[in-house]
C-alpha cells in the first residue's frame, strides 16, 4: 500500500527474508550438486582401484599356476626325493587354490562397488586383509624353507656335488633368483595393497558424506 506516493515500508522485509531464502535454496541445491558430484567421482575411482586389484590377482595366480607347474615338474626330473616332491605338490596346490580364492573373492568385492553395497565392501576388505596377513605369516617362511631343502638335494642329487664352485654356484645363484623374485613379488603386493587402502579410504569418505 502507498501513502501520498510513498511505499509502505513494512514490505521491503519481507521481500528480503523471500531473496534470503530464494539464495539458501540456491546455495543448497548447488551444494547438493557437488556433493553429488564428487560422490560419483569417488565411486568411479573406486571402480578403477578394485578394478586394478583384480587384475593384479589374475596375474597372481597365472604366477601361481606357472610355479606349480614348473616347480613340479623339476622336482620329478631331478628326481629329487619322494619327501620334497610331496612337499612341493601340496605346497605349490595350496598356493594355487588361495589365490583362486582371492580372485573370486575380489570379484565379489568388485560386484559389491558396481552395486553401490558399502557395507559389503568394507567387510569384504577388512577380511581380506585378515587373511592377507596369515598368509604372509604362513606362507613366507614356508617359500625359505622349500627354496633350501630344494637347493640342498639339487647339489646332493648332482654328479658334481663334491665340487665346492658347483656348490656354491647353485646357492648363490638360487639365493639370488630367491631375492629378484622376492622383490618382484614385494613390488606387486605394494601396488595391490595401495588399491586396498585407498579403496577403504574412499570408503570411509562416502560414509562420511552419506
Amino acid at each position: 500500500m502507498e501513502k501520498n506516493g510513498i511505499a509502505n515500508p513494512a514490505a521491503t522485509p519481507d521481500s528480503d527474508v523471500l531473496e534470503m531464502r530464494k539464495q539458501l535454496m540456491l546455495l543448497q541445491q548447488k551444494l547438493d550438486e557437488r556433493i553429488h558430484f564428487e560422490d560419483k567421482m569417488l565411486r568411479k575411482a573406486m571402480r578403477k582401484n578394485v578394478g586394478n586389484l583384480l587384475t593384479l590377482e589374475w596375474v597372481g595366480l597365472g604366477i601361481c599356476l606357472a610355479a606349480f607347474t614348473m616347480c613340479v615338474a623339476q622336482v620329478h626330473a631331478f628326481e629329487l626325493s619322494a619327501a620334497l616332491q610331496i612337499f612341493t605338490g601340496i605346497f605349490m596346490l595350496t598356493m594355487v587354490v588361495v589365490q583362486v580364492w582371492s580372485v573370486w573373492f575380489v570379484t565379489q568385492k568388485r560386484r559389491d562397488v558396481i552395486n553401490g553395497n558399502l557395507l559389503r565392501v568394507g567387510e569384504r576388505i577388512l577380511v581380506y586383509k585378515r587373511v592377507d596377513r596369515w598368509c604372509k605369516r604362513i606362507f613366507i617362511p614356508v617359500v625359505v624353507v622349500w627354496v633350501v631343502m630344494y637347493l640342498h638335494e639339487l647339489v646332493l642329487q648332482s654328479p658334481y656335488s663334491t665340487s665346492v664352485a658347483y656348490q656354491i654356484g647353485v646357492y648363490v645363484g638360487g639365493a639370488l633368483g630367491g631375492i629378484v623374485g622376492g622383490l618382484i613379488g614385494y613390488a606387486i603386493y605394494r601396488k595391490m595393497m595401495g588399491y586396498v587402502n585407498e579403496l577403504q579410504e574412499q570408503i570411509e569418505d562416502l560414509k562420511r558424506e552419506g
